[in-house]
């Protein structure tokens, strides 16, 4: 008989081993469970910055450049200097029809 009483004992150890590694198994995979839905909003997070990234640096490839922006003010430097001197030119001009006005008036009325 104690054939029989040491093959209970060990699968009373078995058993116990088995229940030891579920139960450890478990406490593993629950918090691996909790884990997961973390992992999937960081995943998530993860993936709409880097769309937005991607989406900025299609933007800022059409930026100019440093040298691009200074090449940009002096153009409009220029611009605004040559404005000036069609305001001038403009002035000029204006003087002249105002002119002409005036003895075109003054010829209708001796007519």
């Amino acid at each position: 008989m104690s054939g029989i009483a040491d093959f209970k004992d060990t699968l009373y150890v078995i058993n116990i081993l088995i229940s030891l590694g579920a139960v450890f198994y478990v406490w593993l995979t629950a918090r691996s469970r909790g884990n997961e839905k973390g992992l999937k909003a960081l995943t998530e997070t993860v993936t709409d910055l880097d769309r937005r990234v991607v989406k900025i640096e299609g933007e800022l490839e059409h930026l100019p450049t440093k040298e691009g922006q200074h090449r940009l003010e002096l153009a409009m430097s220029e611009l605004a200097g040559d404005m000036k001197q069609m305001a001038e030119a403009l002035t000029g001009t204006k003087n002249t029809v105002a002119r002409m006005e005036i003895v075109l008036m003054d010829r209708g009325n001796k007519s």
